[in-house]
């Protein structure tokens, strides 16, 4: 088994065990919505800004100039 099948397995593992605590716990759980990182049916994007690394973490950097 490949580096990418068994971290595959290991994730579908996780998922399983979350669901079943969701549903143990009295929830209803849509399926449809738990997919894996490298599932590419949703894209998810961004726009956004990463301050400089020589000073703090600014969450919004305000425009230089």
């Amino acid at each position: 088994m490949g580096r990418r099948a068994g971290a595959r397995r290991r994730h579908l593992c996780r998922v399983r065990t979350e669901i079943a605590h969701i549903e143990a716990a009295g929830f209803t759980v849509d399926r449809d919505l738990w997919r894996g990182p490298t599932d590419t049916l949703v894209s998810v994007a961004a726009e956004c800004q990463h301050s400089d690394e020589s000073g703090p973490i600014v969450t919004i950097p305000k425009p230089k100039g």
